[in-house]
């Protein structure tokens, strides 16, 4: 096993760049082990779907933000 050390800001930049499946295929780990370095080193990770809505033709959702009226 090789060991690589990569730092918060470049970690950040590869997550945010390519899927985490491929990400650890790069680094010689598992996709869950990039989820828990992410939780371990403070880093936002793109929520679920976002490659596939991303990359994909699909519309995209718009949220509508809902006000309370009295």
């Amino acid at each position: 096993m090789r060991r690589t050390s990569v730092f918060r800001e470049e970690f950040y930049q590869l997550v945010w760049s390519r899927p985490r499946t491929t990400i650890a295929k790069e680094l010689g780990i598992s996709d869950v082990r990039v989820g828990k370095l992410c939780r371990d080193m403070n880093v936002p990770a793109p929520p679920r779907g976002y490659w596939a809505n991303r990359d994909g033709n699909r519309k995209r959702r718009k949220f509508e933000q809902l006000t309370v009226s009295q």
